[in-house]
Order: structure tokens, then C-alpha cells, then sequence
């Protein structure tokens, strides 16, 4: 059976449809329905000229009333470490980086202050290291890592994720981090 059904709930109608080939449920991933609600958001830096054993950072200051869920996203041009701390300590915060909403109908503003290049007084207490594998020298080829699925930040905390360029080299870098809010999310 396939087509449109109506499905009848205590405030309104909402519609399933039906794939015809394959006869099930059509449904969208739950972070397109987020960039829907206008509740996901992105923000990155880069670097074309990344010197060796240089560092792109961002720092994360959540909000008092909510954890912002987040995952990340990082490449280099050659070999580079990840490092990602809570706790962190600064003398100033940085840059600001505005974070963009994936939804560019909405009008929700992301919460938190996300800054780069932070003064750090101490990197806090380091939750995860990895290494992007692109290797050395003239060589290099570079690569990427997904630096983790998600993680809820905890409210009224401090957080810095590190890209470190130990490729021998100036490469190219980036690190991007996707999350949401969920206080924009409809019921």
C-alpha cells in the first residue's frame, strides 16, 4: 500500500506518506529535522598557512540553563593531533566566532560564546586525543577525522578543541564543529 495518510493528533494534522517501492514510512534523520526547527548550527576556522607544531582552537563558554550538543569535524593537510578539554582556563577569550544557523529562514540565535586563538592560562582537563593520519613532510596527503559523534557539554562550563599541526610542514587546516539547542526544538 503506499500514498498520503492523515494522521490526527489533539492539535492538528500532520501527514505520512508511503514509499511506493519499498512500501515503508518515508522519515528524515533527526539532524534535518533540527536544521528544520532552526536549532542547528555550525561555525569552523581554517587556516591555509598552518605552521608546524602551530594550533587552530576553539574555545566553547556554555550557557547557565542548558548543554549544548555538539560533534566535530577536523582535517589537516598532513599529520595533526586533536585535543579536546573541559575546564579550560584563559586571560581572553579570543576572537568571536558567530555561528551560523542551518536553517537561514530562522531567526534563533545560537547561545553560548564561541571564540578562536583564546589566551589560555590551562587547557583544563583533556576527554578525548587522537591523531589525523596525513603525513609527513612533502608527501603529506593529508586527512580527517570525525572527532567524535556527540557530546553534551555540561551548562556553565568552559571547552577548548585543539588542532596541532606536527606534519613537519605549513599545511592547510580546519576545524568545524556542528551542534545544537535544543531549547529551539517544538514540542
Amino acid at each position: 500500500m503506499s500514498g498520503r495518510f492523515v494522521i490526527r493528533n489533539e492539535s492538528s494534522d500532520a501527514f505520512a506518506e508511503v514509499d511506493e517501492l519499498a512500501n515503508q514510512l518515508v522519515t528524515i534523520e533527526a539532524t534535518h529535522h533540527r536544521v528544520h526547527e532552526g536549532a542547528f548550527f555550525s561555525l569552523g576556522v581554517a587556516s591555509g598557512t598552518l605552521a608546524n607544531n602551530a594550533s587552530l582552537e576553539i574555545l566553547i563558554q556554555t550557557p547557565a540553563d542548558f548543554g549544548i550538543h555538539m560533534r566535530g569535524i577536523a582535517s589537516c593537510g598532513g599529520d595533526a593531533t586533536i585535543d579536546w578539554f573541559e575546564g579550560t582556563t584563559f586571560s581572553a577569550a579570543g576572537t568571536a566566532i558567530t555561528p551560523a544557523n542551518r536553517n537561514r529562514q530562522s531567526a534563533n540565535v545560537a547561545r553560548g560564546t564561541w571564540t578562536h586563538t583564546p589566551t589560555l592560562t590551562a587547557d583544563g582537563t583533556s576527554l578525548f586525543s587522537t591523531y589525523i593520519l596525513g603525513g609527513t613532510g612533502g608527501n603529506a596527503t593529508g586527512g580527517s577525522t570525525g572527532i567524535f559523534e556527540e557530546w553534551i557539554l555540561d551548562q556553565s562550563q568552559t571547552y577548548l578543541l585543539r588542532l596541532t599541526n606536527i606534519s613537519g610542514l605549513v599545511k592547510v587546516a580546519t576545524l568545524n564543529i556542528d551542534f545544537y539547542d535544543p531549547s529551539f526544538e517544538q514540542e
